[in-house]
């Protein structure tokens, strides 16, 4: 028990008669240290969670960690379906590649390797960058390291030429395609198909367009949400 609050920690050893006895020394040791008023949290359990409840931050934690830490503050501040790329994103990718390594040991060599490799669209390579973008950003703010690795490394360098271009072509409507469509359309969806062909808003806005945003007499459309 330490500050009122009972703590249990984990050592990543086998429970042999050896270990447990080291186990029991260690454990005797953190009471001495918490009795003389001398015990840091941080020092014997590094990596804990807990050890930042007692105001310790670790100087040089798992990239690992980093990315949980910005999934738990994403489904707090974000769009569900923004949450949901981001998950895909780190477990995909992410935590596979740069999970283990501590934030002070990442290099731009690495990331260049490692996105060499990538048969993606650079679209798709930049989104799945963003989250460690984020938390590599916060490192620097935090004084953990000095620049952000990836500010050293520039795309178009690194990705595979025959892939990073997508071949994604866009198709709309064409006019004689938009009568034919607002012509066999009947009531309540006519209105609605020609209202989204010729104002551009997003499915997201149309589905979160209200009555009270609209103003008949100026005829001004005010975008105020987006349901996804």
């Amino acid at each position: 028990t330490y500050k009122g609050v009972v703590c249990r920690e984990t050592l990543p050893l086998p429970a042999t008669k050896p270990n447990l006895q080291y186990a029991e020394r260690l454990r005797a040791e953190i009471l001495n240290a918490i009795g003389r008023n001398t015990f840091e949290y941080g020092h014997y359990f590094p990596d804990s969670k807990r050890a930042r409840i007692f105001g310790y931050v670790n100087e040089n934690p798992l990239i690992g960690d980093k990315l949980h830490q910005f999934l738990d503050h994403a489904e707090r501040t974000l769009e569900l379906s923004t949450v949901i790329g981001y998950r895909r994103v780190c477990n995909a990718h992410l935590f596979n590649t740069f999970g283990h390594i501590h934030i002070r040991e990442l290099t731009p060599a690495f990331i260049r390797q490692w996105l060499s490799q990538l048969p993606l669209t650079l679209k798709a390579v930049r989104n799945i960058l963003t989250p460690l973008r984020a938390i590599l950003n916060d490192a620097v703010n935090d004084d953990i390291i000095l620049r952000n690795p990836l500010d050293r490394v520039i795309l178009n360098k690194v990705l595979n030429k025959h892939t990073r271009q997508s071949t994604f072509i866009a198709n709309p409507f064409n006019k004689k395609e938009i009568q034919l469509l607002l012509k066999h359309s009947e009531p309540p969806f006519k209105p609605f198909i020609q209202f989204a062909f010729f104002s551009g808003l997003r499915p997201s806005e149309l589905r979160g367009l209200r009555w009270e945003d609209i103003d008949f007499q100026k005829g001004i459309i005010h975008v105020k949400r987006a349901i996804v």
